[in-house]
């Protein structure tokens, strides 16, 4: 996969001098072959490789200034990204057991070897207060350009077990290690799913397992990157507030654990008379013990020592296993297939998101952070969703798409750069778009074609994607990035017309 994306990010807050020019390459390679064994045993044996290239340009090395009213200079990084990942598995599918039931055993291993290379280039931010004063002046020192790899190792085993013909079981045990951690992690899982007897309409199901967090090689090489300076002014923009300090994050792998989020889900399925579907279904995750970093003010607090610095080190950021998650979700769906080729479908969702570390430190967003608890950027309580087929002659149908939810969520700050209140306690507002479609299906030149045209947003509703969060901003809760009502032409080949 190739994606060329010049002036990327551009905006009515962010001008062609601030966007990026992104480059990015994708490669993708597996192979996969099973072997049935005397025993009647199926060995499956899999290769798997992924390379990935990421390049970011800025259109030049002036500081990126943040003002009340958008942003000016250039954007201040200058990146390149590698990517590397290679993945062996063996799976093997053992002989049935017949044993109060059908048992159908299956155990697995898993080794993945992950590369990543970084070179990133920083200038730095400049903060302006309404009065185009320089408020904070943010630099970077220290080397941006290195690489890390991990080995990850799994191993598992599941039982498939069929108790009788209305009653499934499946019970697992999977063991995970990570060798940047030196840690492994043991997690159970359980399900099953049951049609009463007399009721072969209806289907009850559950689930009930742990799921191990993988090791982000982005996050656990943070304290290899550069560093931030903070210069702070007075109101005359140049008199300068005590001495530079420096921040920076560090990692003591030691006292790192890998995590675990527990998952529960429970699920309804019930036929409906005239073809109708209807599901229920209950999605619980908890997740203790997360990958966060935590600020700290006096450096004999860190338990890894601290490279010497010509700055006063301010700030550490050091990773803890102290992120808590929470979600919550119930979603109800109805949908009917007609005619086998014509679908409708109905589904509205209520959820909840939280975690006492909503958003993340890092440096390349200079918003000083003081409290990052609350709900999750992407929480909407509220989402329905709906699309169909529907014929109105033999060869014309008439498609639809509709959305409505409750809007994103994001921060405040003020014009220094510092977060106002608490996190994620604004939304945009609530999003709806219906899409109207008309197509027909013709036969040209022996092969058989569709003809979609349509409206995109046919209310021609401001479904907003961009806001100017600055409190001390005249402008402060101006939406922007309204998407209007747009004109769609598809065409499709369907193949070759049957003779």
């Amino acid at each position: 996969n190739y994606v060329n994306s010049p002036k990327t990010g551009l905006s009515p807050l962010n001008p062609v001098e601030t966007t990026l020019d992104k480059r990015a390459r994708r490669y993708l390679f597996n192979l996969k072959d099973q072997i049935v064994l005397p025993s009647q045993a199926i060995l499956e044996l899999g290769y798997g490789a992924y390379r990935a290239i990421n390049r970011e340009v800025p259109l030049g090395h002036d500081p990126y200034q943040i003002t009340a009213f958008g942003h000016r200079g250039n954007f201040p990084t200058d990146t390149l990204r590698l990517g590397n990942r290679d993945q062996w598995l063996a799976n093997a599918f053992l002989p049935p057991l017949n044993r109060l039931g059908n048992h159908q055993f299956k155990m697995g291993l898993d080794f993945a070897y992950s590369r990543y290379f970084q070179d990133i280039r920083r200038s730095g931010f400049e903060f302006f207060r309404v009065d185009a004063t320089l408020a904070n002046r943010i630099l970077f020192g220290g080397n941006g350009a290195f690489s890390q790899s991990n080995l990850e190792s799994a191993a598992y085993f599941q039982d498939r077990w069929a108790i009788r013909s209305w009653l499934m079981a499946e019970a697992g045990i999977r063991w995970d290690h990570d060798r940047i951690l030196a840690d492994a992690a043991v997690t159970p899982r359980f399900s099953f799913a049951f049609k009463p007897p007399g009721l072969k309409h209806t289907k009850f199901s559950a689930g009930l397992g742990q799921i191990p967090a993988t090791t982000n090689l982005r996050l656990f090489t943070r304290d290899r990157d550069q560093y931030l300076i903070s210069t702070f002014f007075d109101k005359d923009g140049m008199t300068v507030l005590g001495q530079p300090s420096a921040a920076l994050f560090t990692i003591d792998k030691r006292q790192i654990k890998i995590p675990k989020t527990m998952n529960l889900s429970v699920g309804l399925e019930q036929a409906l008379p005239w073809a109708f579907y209807f599901r229920a279904n209950y999605l619980r995750k908890r997740g203790h013990s997360g990958y966060t970093f935590v600020p700290i003010y006096d450096p004999n607090l860190v338990s890894t020592p601290l490279p010497p610095l010509p700055e006063k080190i301010g700030t550490i950021y050091q990773m803890q296993n102290s992120k808590l998650d929470i979600y919550d979700s119930f979603e109800i769906s109805l949908e009917n297939h007609f005619l086998k080729k014509y679908e409708w479908f109905f589904s509205y969702a209520r959820s909840r998101a939280f975690s006492n570390a909503a958003l993340d430190f890092n440096f390349d967003d200079p918003i000083v952070l003081s409290d990052t608890a609350g709900r999750l950027p992407w929480d909407v309580p509220n989402r329905l969703l709906s699309w169909g087929f529907f014929p109105v002659t033999k060869n014309n149908t008439v498609v639809y798409f509709l959305e409505w939810r409750d809007g994103f969520l994001f921060a405040v700050h003020d014009d220094e750069g510092r977060q106002v209140g608490k996190i994620d306690d604004w939304k945009f507002p609530r999003l709806f778009s219906l899409n109207l479609h008309l197509e027909r299906k013709v036969t040209l030149w022996g092969n058989q074609w569709a003809f979609r045209l349509g409206l995109d947003n046919i209310t021609n509703r401001p479904n907003f994607t961009l806001v100017n969060n600055n409190i001390s901003s005249p402008d402060f809760l101006h939406f922007y990035g309204s998407q209007p009502r747009k004109l769609v032409l598809r065409i499709r080949w369907l193949g070759k017309s049957p003779k």
